[in-house]
């Protein structure tokens, strides 16, 4: 069995804000390539959803990830993961990674990679500008009084 050729250059967890203001609504863009570590996910005993929720990261930052339930039962934390054309889409208004009908994910390794869970890309809020686009919310944080 011969290995196939990479889509195109693994993206950094930190980059995927960046990535979304570049892309300016146009959804082709907004695709990514990630090479991550699985840090946590949903109790899928208790979730009954179509959907799982992972908490994936590199060595730049962590993100959600949504992943196909079936899926996620394959999974345990610890897995490096490579995720080829994962769509970043809005859940409400934070950014998630999600694998879309062209995305592939292939379990590589496990344990042995460096990773950072600070930043979490998906903690930023968006809002919605003038022109209908999600921008990252770049406001100051209230003081909690």
């Amino acid at each position: 069995m011969a290995l196939r050729k990479r889509n195109g250059p693994t993206n950094r967890v930190r980059d995927l804000p960046l990535i979304v203001e570049k892309a300016k609504g146009d959804k082709d863009k907004m695709i990514v390539n990630l090479q991550v570590i699985l840090l946590d996910m949903d109790d899928l005993n208790a979730n009954t959803s179509a959907y799982a929720s992972v908490l994936v990261a590199d060595e730049t930052g962590a993100a959600t990830m949504l992943v196909k339930r079936s899926l996620a039962l394959c999974l345990n934390c610890g897995d490096i993961l490579s995720v080829e054309n994962a769509q970043l889409v809005f859940h409400n208004t934070h950014l998630v990674a999600s694998l879309g009908p062209n995305g592939r994910l292939e379990r590589i390794g496990e344990y042995v990679m460096l990773f950072k869970e600070a930043p979490n890309v998906s903690n930023y809020l968006y809002t919605k500008d003038a022109s209908g686009l999600m921008v990252l919310d770049r406001r100051p944080k209230q003081q909690q009084r």
